[in-house]
């Protein structure tokens, strides 16, 4: 069962390992975790427009996430047990 217990990447395995989702997908959103985890605008030595969240970065999350919102609609509820 998917629950409070299992980390994001766990998740994404299960959508992978399940052929749920490509492994180019599964990628691309463990990378999009891993640069929303890794942000802490406390933390910025540069201006906050200069750092590793660009253009291009901003257009990958969100064809990232537009792909998996629509396998997940084709696919209907995904029951993990």
């Amino acid at each position: 069962m998917v629950g409070k217990q299992r980390s994001f990447k766990k998740r994404s395995e299960y959508l992978l390992n399940q052929g749920i989702v490509s492994q180019s997908l599964h990628d691309d959103l463990n990378w999009v975790w891993d640069i929303r985890n890794n942000m802490h605008l406390f933390l910025l030595d540069v201006r906050e427009y200069e750092n590793q969240y660009n253009v291009s970065s901003h257009v990958r999350c969100a064809n990232a996430f537009k792909e998996l919102i629509k396998i997940l609609n084709e696919k209907g509820r995904i029951n993990a047990n």
